[in-house]
């Protein structure tokens, strides 16, 4: 047997072909999934400057919620590393939920537009503006 060869998506229209041993398939696949997706998010805010995203997730196991502002993304509840091309969003972590508010945000008086969108409910925004 030559091993299985699985298709990934890296982004809305590119894939990749890559053989993998089955079990870690879908564990691959959400987590290059979830690096474009925090890549399209920050790319979302900067085409939308007058959004913010707070994106719930968990990360290694514990939960986190990321703001996302003019394409730069801060955890809300952890310390976020001075690089901007340290993710704070990693590889691996699990979207939750996102939430569109109105900039500037004020955690003392938010202003929503949307609220729990999911990964695939926030793909048609993200289409719209061709991120």
């Amino acid at each position: 047997m030559h091993g299985l060869k699985t298709l990934f998506p890296i982004s809305h229209t590119h894939w990749i072909v890559l053989p993998i041993a089955h079990t870690h398939a879908q564990q691959l696949r959400r987590s290059l999934m979830n690096e474009s997706l925090a890549k399209r998010l920050e790319q979302y805010t900067i085409a939308r400057p007058r959004e913010v995203l707070i994106v719930t997730a968990e990360i290694d196991g514990q939960s986190d919620r990321v703001l996302i502002f003019k394409g730069f993304s801060s955890s809300l509840m952890r310390p976020t590393a001075f690089d901007p091309d340290v993710r704070v969003l990693p590889e691996g972590a699990t979207i939750i939920a996102i939430d569109r508010l109105e900039s500037p945000y004020n955690p003392d008086a938010p202003r929503y537009i949307q609220q729990g969108l999911t990964r695939d409910g926030i793909q048609p925004l993200l289409t719209e503006i061709g991120v």
